[in-house]
């Protein structure tokens, strides 16, 4: 496929991007079979509590749970270090959240978990846009299954929660946060689960071909930039998940998806 774009900007430097590093993640007992076309990213190992929060208030958190607790662990672990959270809840629900989000395209998230006491309870997924629209994927039961297994949530089977609005009705990118809901929790009733190696499934980044691009030579601090970019992807694929990338003097100030 072949594709232009035209942009106005004041940046000196351009580059193309087309895909993401991988880390290999070595399987423990149960691993979702992916499309082939779809290659797995890191986006979290879970060895730093720090990326994790409950994603409430102080005086919220004291109102819906009697204990909690996110650390980390090296006692029951995929690779390295896992998270463990254990909580008693006061409500039927609980839920911990990503101090980060995601940034471009994704055709599915994936994370380990382990759920050592075979708790009958429900794992679901909801992404936060940056307008705090909340978006929730189909519940995941986790009471089949004691040792560690991979779940994955496919960006098609995320819909609006039910408690939140949105104009577009549509999800966007970028999600500023990920929030891990349980649900079917008994009050009172200690929970201790495990999780590691938070994961993004993207298509495989075609090859890709500059055909040309043309800019002004030299630019002023404030001026625009007119850019014309002409790219070709190899055997007609389309360009997901491609981007222009923007940069001045080494940092990038800009991406834009083609």
């Amino acid at each position: 496929m072949r594709k232009s774009c035209w942009l106005s900007v004041g940046i000196l430097f351009i580059a193309v991007i087309v895909g993401r590093a991988v880390l290999a993640v070595t399987p423990a007992d149960r691993a979702v079979d992916f499309p082939d076309e779809l290659a797995a990213s890191l986006l979290c190992d879970c060895e730093c509590s720090q990326d994790f929060c409950s994603g409430s208030y102080p005086q919220t958190l004291r109102q819906h749970y009697q204990r909690y607790r996110l650390e980390v662990t090296a006692g029951a672990r995929v690779e390295g270090q896992s998270l463990r959270w254990r909580f008693i809840p006061r409500l039927t629900t609980a839920q911990f959240a990503t101090v980060f989000g995601i940034r471009h395209l994704a055709e599915a998230i994936s994370c380990w978990v382990k759920n050592p006491y075979g708790y009958q309870i429900d794992l679901t997924l909801r992404l936060v846009e940056l307008d705090g629209s909340v978006y929730e994927s189909p519940p995941v039961f986790l009471g089949d299954e004691r040792n560690w297994r991979q779940v994955a949530f496919y960006r098609h089977d995320f819909s609006l929660a039910a408690d939140s609005l949105d104009r577009n009705q549509q999800l966007d990118l970028p999600v500023r946060r990920l929030e891990f809901r349980l649900t079917g929790l008994e009050l009172g009733q200690s929970y201790e689960l495990y999780f590691d190696h938070l994961q993004v499934h993207t298509p495989r980044a075609a090859a890709i071909t500059v055909n040309q691009w043309q800019c002004p030579g030299v630019v002023q601090a404030g001026e625009s930039l007119d850019v014309q970019l002409d790219v070709t992807s190899s055997e007609g694929t389309l360009l997901l998940g491609v981007l222009l990338q923007l940069c001045y003097d080494g940092i990038v100030v800009m991406e834009v998806p083609l």
